[in-house]
């Protein structure tokens, strides 16, 4: 099912952020191989990645279903680097 939800201008920030990092999204609850998920550039974390959106029943046309059932998965090439991001935490 589409809805109008889906519609660029009704995307969720954590969407807008999504396709702005030009992130690949598989939505399925199942990765049979991990190895064979397509990974893309992402350029803030200089490694290839993608978002598994690990959703049981993905809606037509939705960047994220879930953001509670995403992961990220990273590709660090042995001896390369992940430029990790960090996020202050006020005490």
């Amino acid at each position: 099912m589409t809805t109008e939800r889906y519609q660029p201008w009704s995307l969720t920030p954590f969407e807008k952020w999504v396709k702005e990092e030009g992130l690949r999204v598989y939505s399925q609850q199942v990765v049979r191989d991990i190895n064979a998920v397509e990974l893309a550039p992402w350029e803030r974390t200089g490694t290839n990645a993608a978002i598994l959106d690990l959703t049981p029943e993905p809606w037509e046309g939705a960047v994220i279903n879930t953001q509670g059932t995403t992961r990220y998965l990273y590709e660090i090439p042995s001896g390369g680097s992940f430029k990790a991001e960090k996020h202050m935490i006020h005490v």
